[in-house]
C-alpha cells in the first residue's frame, strides 16, 4: 500500500509540474510572434505562438483589425501595425470573431476604434458573464485579459462601412461560442476559431473549446447561403493560418460537404 501511495504521490507531483510548465509556456508564449506577412491585397497577418490575427488598410487609408491577439500589452499588435505603417491611434475598427481572451486581449489598446463583436459574447468579453465553455474558462484563468466593452454589438448579418466605399460583411456564426462571427473583407474570410486550417484542409471548430459543435457544423453546411463563396479567395483562421488562394474553394467545398 505504501508503494502505491508513493506512486500516486509521484504521479500527482509529475502532473502538477507539467501543468506549471505548460502554464508558464503559454503565458510567455502570448508575447511571442513571427514577423507580419502579407495575406492578400491590403490584408496582413501575424502568427502568434497562442493565436493569429489580421489587419488591413481601407481605400481611404484607415486601419481595421480582425481580432487582436492574446497579448494585453500589444507587442504583436504593434508589430502588425508597423507593417501597415500605422499606430494604435490609426485603428478605426476592430472586428472580433468571438469572445475568448486569446483573440480580444489587445483590443482595448486601440482607444479610438469601434469594437465590433457578437452580441452573444458581449457579457463574456465585458466580464459580466462567465467564459464558455468550461475548458475555455480554465484558459481564461491561465491567460487573463482586460474587459472588452463592445461599441457595436452585432446581432444580425450586416455590411459595415469602413471607409473609402469599402465594407466588411459580418455574419453571425454561432457554435464555437454563442456570439461567434465570421467576416469577409477584400476577398478574405476571417473565420476565427469557427474553422481551423490544418494539414492542408479546413476543419470545423475544435470541440473542447466550443459550446455547440452541431450548430457550428450546421452553419458551415449553410455557408453558401450566408456568404458569396465566389468572393472568398482566402480563408484565414486564428490558429492555423490562411489557406492558399488557389486551393481555397476546393477546401471550402470539401468542408461544407463533410458538414452536411
Amino acid at each position: 500500500r505504501s508503494g502505491r501511495r508513493r506512486g500516486r504521490a509521484r504521479s500527482t507531483r509529475g502532473r502538477d509540474a507539467f501543468l506549471i510548465v505548460a502554464i508558464a509556456f503559454i503565458r510567455v508564449g502570448r508575447h511571442k510572434f513571427d514577423a507580419p506577412a502579407p495575406v492578400r491585397g491590403s490584408v496582413w497577418g501575424i502568427h502568434g505562438q497562442v493565436s493569429d490575427f489580421f489587419g488591413a488598410r481601407t481605400p481611404d487609408g484607415k486601419v481595421i483589425l480582425f481580432d487582436s491577439g492574446a497579448d494585453p500589452e500589444g507587442r504583436g499588435l504593434d508589430a502588425l501595425l508597423g507593417a501597415l505603417h500605422a499606430t494604435r491611434g490609426d485603428v478605426s475598427d476592430v472586428f472580433l470573431t468571438h469572445g475568448h481572451g486569446d483573440h480580444i486581449a489587445a483590443a482595448p489598446l486601440c482607444t479610438r476604434a469601434r469594437l465590433h463583436g457578437g452580441i452573444g459574447d458581449s457579457d463574456m468579453m465585458s466580464k459580466r458573464g462567465p467564459v464558455q465553455p468550461q475548458f475555455a474558462r480554465f484558459m481564461g484563468i491561465v491567460l487573463p485579459v482586460p474587459a472588452v466593452m463592445l461599441t457595436d454589438a452585432i446581432l444580425d448579418r450586416a455590411e459595415i462601412k469602413v471607409g473609402g466605399g469599402a465594407t466588411v460583411l459580418a455574419v453571425p456564426f454561432a457554435g464555437h461560442t454563442n456570439g461567434s462571427l465570421i467576416y469577409l473583407y477584400d476577398g478574405v474570410l476571417f473565420a476565427g476559431d469557427s474553422m481551423n486550417f490544418e494539414k492542408d484542409k479546413l476543419t470545423a471548430a475544435f470541440a473542447p473549446f466550443s459550446v455547440d459543435t452541431k450548430k457550428n457544423r450546421a452553419n458551415i453546411a449553410a455557408l453558401p447561403s450566408l456568404v458569396p463563396l465566389d468572393d472568398v479567395k482566402v480563408v484565414c483562421t486564428a490558429h492555423g493560418g490562411c489557406t492558399p488562394e488557389g486551393e481555397t474553394r476546393r477546401m471550402l467545398d470539401d468542408l461544407i460537404g463533410k458538414s452536411k
